[in-house]
């Protein structure tokens, strides 16, 4: 992903775009995912990311992923989505 991400924030800089919302389907959400978190806020190239059917990189904290998001997170998000599904989203 790391050179994916690099190409489009080339393309980003070329265009000059600021406050972009960037858009990734199947792998290309990995790669937008990885673009926002290496390039997209220092730059002030990326407003919001949207993910759809992605395959984001490794978001979970684990021994091999210190800095992921811990599980309490993603046990919170399915906790409100069992709760109040239209107040989640």
């Amino acid at each position: 992903m790391d050179p994916y991400s690099a190409d489009a924030s080339a393309v980003a800089e070329f265009l000059n775009l600021s406050n972009a919302v960037h858009i990734g389907h199947a792998t290309g959400g990995g790669e937008v995912a990885r673009y926002v978190a290496q390039f997209g806020q220092p730059r002030g190239r990326a407003a919001k990311a949207v993910l759809m059917s992605a395959v984001p990189p490794m978001m979970l904290k684990t021994d091999a992923n210190p800095e992921g998001t811990p599980m309490e997170v993603f046990d919170g998000f399915r906790e409100a989505l069992t709760v109040n599904r239209a107040q989640f989203f």
